[in-house]
């Protein structure tokens, strides 16, 4: 998980250890008072947010076309929160 150093502001990824908190990486120990905790972030309030701005975005571009073409633009703007999820989360 996530945390941020309060003392530097730096953030770092620990794990719990019977002491308290690891770095992974330098595999420095904190205590729990000494760190700030990133909150969850929750990929499926994003995912639907995402989808309804790329869902407006097609929609003022379709609207043109039938009833027909609005169940596609839909499930196109899905596949494209899907998509750009998968890429931010491989950051």
């Amino acid at each position: 998980m996530k945390a941020r150093l309060k003392e530097t502001g730096k953030w770092i990824t620990v794990d719990t250890c019977t002491e308290g908190f690891y770095d992974v990486e330098t595999h420095d120990i904190y205590e729990p008072d000494e760190l700030d905790f990133a909150p969850a972030f929750d990929w499926d309030a994003y995912r639907m947010e995402a989808a309804k701005d790329i869902l407006a975005s097609i929609v003022v571009k379709a609207c043109e076309f039938s009833e027909r073409h609005k169940q596609k633009a839909v499930e196109i703007a899905l596949q494209y929160a899907d998509e750009l999820i998968k890429q931010l989360q491989e950051k």
